[in-house]
């Protein structure tokens, strides 16, 4: 019979816990991205087709790319002016 009771050694389990966690989340990545099988620059795809890149589509065109994003509308409000304060017209 023992002599002391059996009791969870919580430090230990959440050690080992943890230590066991960031092993199955690197090795997750890891597979993640291994398994990825998509080409991701115009280079890879001339090695993957043997065949010279004729043309790009770029991601962004125009004055909108040049200029950053806001994202926030105007809209009237019961002044007659918009959220910049300026007057809108008929």
């Amino acid at each position: 019979t023992p002599k002391t009771p059996v009791k969870p050694r919580k430090m230990l389990n959440t050690a080992i816990a943890a230590v066991l966690g960031m092993f199955v989340g690197v090795g997750a990545a890891f597979i993640m991205e291994f398994a990825d099988t998509s080409l991701k620059s115009s280079e890879e795809i001339e090695q993957a087709l043997g065949l010279p890149i004729l043309a790009t589509i770029p991601l962004h065109v125009g004055v909108e790319a040049e200029q950053p994003r806001r994202h926030h509308r105007r809209h009237k409000s019961s002044t007659g002016s918009d959220s910049e304060g300026r007057k809108q017209g008929a």
